[in-house]
């Protein structure tokens, strides 16, 4: 039981910690400055974005197949 808690958390705050460094890295490239760099973290920002939704719906539904215990 206590395994499984733990492996929910790890990947719960995995996937939260990946969605707010992606939002950053997606506020960073609206900068006005139009260059390639740019592109690079809109694109880091838009993975990463990916990553950590598919991360917060495997917690989610792991929770809901083995109930809310």
């Amino acid at each position: 039981m206590i395994t499984t808690l733990v492996n929910r958390l790890v990947l719960g705050l995995g996937g939260a910690l990946l969605f707010i460094g992606s939002t950053l890295l997606l506020m960073v490239s609206d900068r006005p400055s139009s260059s390639i760099n740019t592109s690079l973290t809109r694109t880091f920002g838009y993975v990463g974005l990916a990553l950590a939704a598919t991360l917060l719906l495997r917690v989610v539904a792991a929770i809901v197949r083995e109930g809310y215990n």
